[in-house]
This record gives C-alpha cells, sequence and structure tokens, in this order.
C-alpha cells in the first residue's frame, strides 16, 4: 500500500482511481463522487493542488470512528470539494466542527432506497417473529438481553463477526446475509423488524430499517443520529433510547402481541417512504444540487 494510501486506510485501486479522475476531470461539469473510500483521494489531491474546478460533490459523506486520526488529512480534502452530502441533520452540523471547515460545504440529504424492487408481495403470512437486521454498527447485546425471556421466536440476519462474544438466545435463528429475494421474503413473514443500533455520531442502519419500512413493517430502532430524521416515533416507527433492554423489551412485546397495530404503523412507514425516503426522490435531489445548483428543502 502506498504511504497516501495508508493515510486514508484505502489500497492502491483507491488511490489510482483518484489519480485517473484527476487527469480526467477537465472533461466534466462536475463530479460526483460516493463515500469517502472514492471521494476522498481525489479530493485531497484537488487540495494539494488547489484546484476548484470542475466542482466535487461527495455523496455519504461519514467519518466513521477509525478515521479520526486522519482528520488532518480530511481537513485538506475538504478544501477540494463543494459540498458534502451528510444523510443525517446531525452530521451536517458536527462534521464542519470536527473539521473546521465551513458549514455552507455540509448539507443533509436523506437516504433513500429503492422501492421498486422494496414492493409488499400479496401473498404473504404473517408468521409471528422478530427480525432483526444488519451488521454496521449494531447493538445485538442490548437486542439478546431484550429477547432472552420473550416467548416470541427470534431471527437475526446478520454475520457471525457481528455476533462474536454474544450470549445468543435459544429462541434466535442467526441467518447469514440473503438474497434480495430472500431478504424480502424474511422480512414481509415477520410481525415486526428490530434494528438496534450503537449511539455513534455518524449514520448507520438506514439501509436497513428503511428497507423494512418500505416493505410495510413496524419498526423498532434505537435513538441515533443516523435514525430520528427517518422514524417518526409512534407513528411511522417506534424509536427507542440507546442500552435501554427494559424499553426495548416492552415495545417489542406491545408490537408483537398486537399484530393490527403494526399493519397500521406499517402502512405509515410505507407511504412515509414512498413520499420522502425513496430512491428516486434521492436521486433527484442529487441532480438538483450538482446540475441546477439548487439545493434541496428538506422537511422536518
Amino acid at each position: 500500500m502506498t504511504p497516501l494510501g495508508r493515510l486514508f486506510s484505502y489500497d492502491r485501486a483507491m488511490l489510482l482511481l483518484g489519480l485517473r479522475a484527476l487527469i480526467r476531470m477537465s472533461k466534466y461539469d462536475a463530479i460526483v463522487s460516493s463515500h469517502l473510500s472514492f471521494g476522498a483521494p481525489l479530493a485531497f489531491l484537488r487540495g494539494v493542488l488547489g484546484i476548484k474546478k470542475p466542482p466535487q460533490y461527495m455523496v455519504t459523506f461519514i467519518i466513521h470512528e477509525n478515521m479520526h486520526k486522519r482528520l488532518p488529512f480530511l481537513r485538506i480534502a475538504m478544501s477540494g470539494v463543494e459540498i458534502a452530502i451528510c444523510h443525517s441533520r446531525y452530521e451536517a452540523e458536527y462534521y464542519p466542527k470536527l473539521l473546521g471547515s465551513d458549514a455552507k460545504k455540509f448539507l443533509f440529504i436523506p437516504f433513500g432506497v429503492d422501492t421498486d424492487v422494496l414492493r409488499s408481495p400479496t401473498n404473504y403470512r404473517d408468521e409471528g417473529y422478530i427480525l432483526a437486521l444488519g451488521q454496521a454498527s449494531r447493538d445485538y447485546h442490548t437486542f439478546f438481553d431484550a429477547v432472552r425471556n420473550l416467548k416470541y421466536p427470534v431471527i437475526v440476519v446478520t454475520s457471525q463477526a457481528a455476533l462474536q462474544g454474544l450470549n445468543i438466545p435459544s429462541t434466535v435463528k442467526v441467518l447469514p446475509w440473503l438474497s434480495v429475494k430472500d431478504f424480502i421474503k424474511k422480512v414481509m413473514a415477520s410481525r415486526c423488524v428490530v434494528v438496534p443500533l450503537q449511539n455513534k455520531s455518524y449514520s448507520s442502519g438506514q439501509v436497513g430499517f428503511l428497507a423494512a419500512m418500505a416493505l410495510g413493517k413496524a419498526v423498532i430502532v434505537t435513538k441515533t443520529p443516523g435514525s430520528v430524521d427517518y422514524v417518526d416515533d409512534g407513528k411511522t416507527g417506534v424509536l427507542v433510547p440507546p442500552l435501554d433492554v427494559q424499553t426495548l423489551k416492552e415495545n417489542i412485546r406491545l408490537l408483537m402481541d398486537d399484530p393490527r397495530g403494526c399493519l397500521r404503523i406499517g402502512e405509515l412507514a410505507r407511504q412515509s417512504v414512498e413520499d420522502k425516503f425513496s430512491e428516486r426522490i434521492f436521486s433527484r435531489r442529487i441532480f438538483d444540487l450538482v446540475c441546477r445548483k439548487k439545493s434541496p428543502i428538506i422537511e422536518r
């Protein structure tokens, strides 16, 4: 790995991608990159060389904890960026302070999922189990403590790495990553979906709980900076405090014992994704920002 690659914890391919983009970028009106791993090498080179045109837009701008020791290099990279798009309001306000950058460079645009793919099949049956999803920044320790003495069956879709060292209750069945088709089947057959999150300063979990919401499922999500902009507590889902085993257990029990309530919340959740958090709306907002220089207005 090259020295510059090590600065960002990227492999050589990412740095070479940045160099190739640097050579070719004069042919384009704008550059749109997704995630730091793709956009930061180019932005760093632009910052070092003082290049401002064409403007670079970085989508899904997330600084994980393991990047904090590289903040000096990210500060240089930000000098080469026009707009950094964050997927939570908290991040859009926090990152300018963390990086000492102009707050106008950071913009909140909600993440979106593909509602054309995530459509509810009509021939499904509620099999009465709890479904928990995801790997990154998950808090399965709290989740397992919450379901340990409950009577309901539980399915967890995650990797073994996310469960390392945890005491898994006997009612829990663990499944590896599923195909999209099988994922939809598992979500639709569940009564409610739980996405237990660690309380981080960066976005996580949105793909999981938005997918479940798009499929019309009632979700229980840990209240974190990355979830509060998407779940209307008590209406389109339930938000629970981090590390609160008892509150999580009580809300799981309430939903599992109220199938009609789950359907009601799930339908409101599905409509909210259609109206505000679809991939189509997300893409349109990016297009308007980059091509029309029009900042989106995001309703609370």
